[in-house]
């Protein structure tokens, strides 16, 4: 990654003195975010986000930091790449290891400019991985995270693209396949490995991991094939989980909720909502969040 910009990131992507407990997200992102970090840094992923609900390991008693994996957290510790400002007025989370915060993105004024590859590249790039041994599948694969091949098919965004990841990332060899390949071929293999599921008349949707009945984690990611072209085994985390927000009877407690917002009229965050956990901006003028909501029992 170019010194610039590698400078300007969290602390505590270089801080390997400290433990922290990583938090696993629903996507491929994330999960080959998460297996990255446990191998190169911290061994511990004591968390689990699917949007809706926070899930901590099961008789787990917190004693780390949280780091989230390809999660926009409004505060905290996190790696991630989406859009997380409406406008300048936002005040970007210090902890967000994210280019497009690092280069102050923000939907109002510069939106088209920002780097629409995927975490896991930025995490690569960031830790000097060596790509050059990874097998030509293997650098495609990496591609098809977050769909970062798309950007390069558009002549309206293909500099913009090629600057993140050629000049940023220093990553040229991912951009020599770009060159050599057609965007079907990109998107064959993401279907092939539930990446991406195909939908009827629709855009594919990306593939998930959620929780199960008894807490533990499932996916309809094809880890197997994923682990194959990398040469590395890529794993659900296998312990237990349950969720972070206790049901009390007697007293508030918290919850997450979901929310989705048009932002062509609002100026700033706050707008949306003032207790927000996680926040992108999914297109230029739409948001997706998660808030903090206080449930009084007494009135349910």
């Amino acid at each position: 990654m170019k010194k610039e910009y590698k400078d300007k990131f969290p602390e505590f992507c270089s801080d390997f003195t400290k433990a922290y407990d990583l938090c696993l997200s629903d996507d491929s992102d994330s999960i080959l975010v998460n297996n990255f970090l446990e191998l190169e840094t911290w061994n511990s992923t004591r968390f689990f986000y699917d949007f809706n609900m926070l899930y901590i390991e099961k008789g787990y008693k917190q004693q780390n930091p949280m780091v989230g994996c390809d999660i926009s957290f409004v505060d905290g510790r996190c790696w991630d790449n989406h859009v997380t400002a409406i406008s300048s007025k936002d005040i970007i989370n210090p902890n967000s290891a994210n280019l497009n915060s690092i280069d102050k993105i923000n939907s109002k004024n510069n939106y088209t400019s920002k780097y629409a590859g995927s975490t896991l590249a930025t995490v690569l790039s960031y830790y000097d991985y060596d790509i050059s041994q990874l097998s030509e599948q293997a650098k495609m694969l990496i591609m098809c995270i977050d769909s970062h091949y798309y950007g390069f098919y558009s002549d309206r965004f293909h500099s913009t693209q090629k600057k993140w990841l050629v000049d940023v990332l220093e990553m040229d060899e991912l951009y020599d396949i770009i060159k050599t390949h057609t965007e079907q071929d990109f998107i064959d293999l993401a279907r092939s490995l539930n990446i991406k599921i195909p939908r009827q008349g629709k855009k594919d949707r990306d593939g998930k991991i959620w929780i199960n009945k008894d807490g533990y984690l499932e996916t309809e990611i094809d880890l197997k094939g994923i682990s194959d072209i990398l040469g590395t085994e890529i794993t659900l985390p296998k312990q237990q989980f349950e969720p972070f927000f206790k049901q009390k009877e007697d007293e508030e407690y918290l919850i997450l909720k979901t929310g989705y917002a048009k932002t062509d009229y609002i100026s700033n965050r706050e707008q949306v909502q003032k207790n927000i956990f996680s926040y992108s901006q999914t297109f230029k003028n739409s948001a997706s969040y998660t808030y903090l909501y206080k449930v009084n029992p007494k009135q349910i």
